[in-house]
């Protein structure tokens, strides 16, 4: 068995191909849409000048940089019909695919906590500084493309994912800053809230995928939480092969990770 999923290399420009997937522009961005996100904060903009400048990225830049890597080319990356060359290392090679699948979940959980923080706290959820929000993560649990750390993670629940270190970007809060906030919603003293939170940060990442491919829909915990056909409906116009990629991908996300190898 491998150690690492497909043959991802650690290179730096492999590593940034995965800072790029799990940068904080918006996921429309991140496939390399030319679509402004005008919401972007002051911080954001600042990592993402330009929604243009990760599409040439995607587009072009990508070719470049990791084209050369025809020693770990086999079986990597998607060809055009009848088309005997190999595969190179992109957007749609496997280990970058799982990576993409597995933020834009992560990315949708945040939005949906946060939203559900701030409608059941009402009032109490605090303004400026103590405002009771979970803040952007390091990128080491979305960046992580070995597979065995991604059949584990299968299991981890929404407590462990969210409770990690936030991003070192974020300077005016502790590092413990989400674990310090999970924990004071799953023992708030009123007992509805405190079950709420309980139930939410006790399902897994297999759970809430499953519900983000249009499974398991019955869990109310993730009643309102956007699934991939929000997202497919949204974007299919502007590359429609790339959103089919990660849709099948998605659907054998599990079989992807289990499968053996072949030699």
């Amino acid at each position: 068995m491998h150690d690492n999923l497909y043959n991802f290399d650690s290179s730096p420009n492999s590593q940034k191909v995965l800072n790029l997937l799990n940068s904080p522009c918006d996921s429309d961005i991140l496939i390399g849409n030319n679509t402004t996100n005008h919401n972007l904060s002051e911080s954001n903009t600042n990592a993402c000048t330009s929604p243009n400048l990760v599409s040439e990225f995607t587009n072009k830049e990508l070719k470049n940089l990791l084209g050369n890597q025809k020693d770990n080319s086999k079986n990597l990356g998607r060809k055009r019909k009848n088309d005997e060359t190999e595969g190179k290392h992109n957007k749609f090679s496997k280990d970058i695919t799982l990576v993409k699948i597995k933020t834009l979940i992560i990315n949708q959980l945040h939005k949906f906590i946060n939203r559900k923080i701030e409608i059941i706290l009402g009032n109490d959820v605090g303004e400026g500084l103590v405002k009771k929000t979970l803040m952007k993560l390091n990128g080491k649990q979305n960046s992580n493309a070995n597979i065995e750390f991604n059949r584990n993670f299968l299991n981890k629940t929404l407590q462990d994912i969210f409770s990690e270190n936030v991003t070192s970007r974020i300077s005016l809060h502790s590092k413990e800053n989400n674990k310090i906030i999970i924990d004071g919603l799953i023992n708030d003293k009123n007992e509805k809230i405190s079950n709420y939170f309980k139930g939410l940060f006790n399902l897994t990442f297999f759970d809430c995928l499953k519900y983000f491919r249009g499974e398991n829909i019955s869990i109310e915990y993730l009643k309102g939480l956007s699934r991939f056909s929000d997202y497919k409906r949204k974007n299919e116009e502007k590359d429609k092969d790339y959103i089919d990629h990660l849709s099948t991908f998605l659907q054998n996300y599990e079989k992807n990770l289990f499968k053996k190898e072949q030699k």
